[in-house]
Parts: C-alpha cells; sequence; structure tokens
C-alpha cells in the first residue's frame, strides 16, 4: 500500500500480505510485527466496492470504538 495523502506531506509505504474469504478481508503488515486487521465487505460489485473497519477497546474503565469505511466507484 501506498499512502501519499497523509498529513506529513510525505509518501509512505506499507508492505505485508492480504487474503479475501467470505466478506472478510484481512491486512497483515509484515513490516510492524505481523499487525492485523479484518476488513468487513459490505458490497462488492462490477462498478462498487465498500468495506470497513470496526475496533473496539477497553482501556482503564474506558470504551474506545474505531469505524473507518472506504468506498470506490468505477
Amino acid at each position: 500500500e501506498k499512502d501519499v495523502y497523509n498529513s506529513s506531506g510525505s509518501t509512505n509505504y506499507y508492505h505485508g500480505t492480504w487474503s479475501y474469504s467470505g466478506n472478510k478481508l484481512t491486512l497483515i503488515d509484515t513490516e510492524e510485527n505481523n499487525y492485523t486487521e479484518v476488513w468487513t465487505v459490505t458490497t462488492m460489485t462490477e462498478n462498487e466496492l465498500v468495506y470497513e473497519l470496526r475496533e473496539k477497546e477497553k482501556e482503564d474503565g474506558t470504551t474506545y470504538e474505531y469505524y473507518e469505511q472506504h468506498a470506490f466507484t468505477r
């Protein structure tokens, strides 16, 4: 993955592997101790791809939730 839209204006490169099964897209970052994210594909057609990530974590009695969605259309 190549990230050119970051806050510093520089280019970031991410290296790893990915797999897809059912509606789950699994990304493993091999340069960050095999950090793994599992995205849910909500729409995949000839003209549209939408996938999302939802995470929930509890720390010191506080629950944090994170949501991110990417949508691509042709």
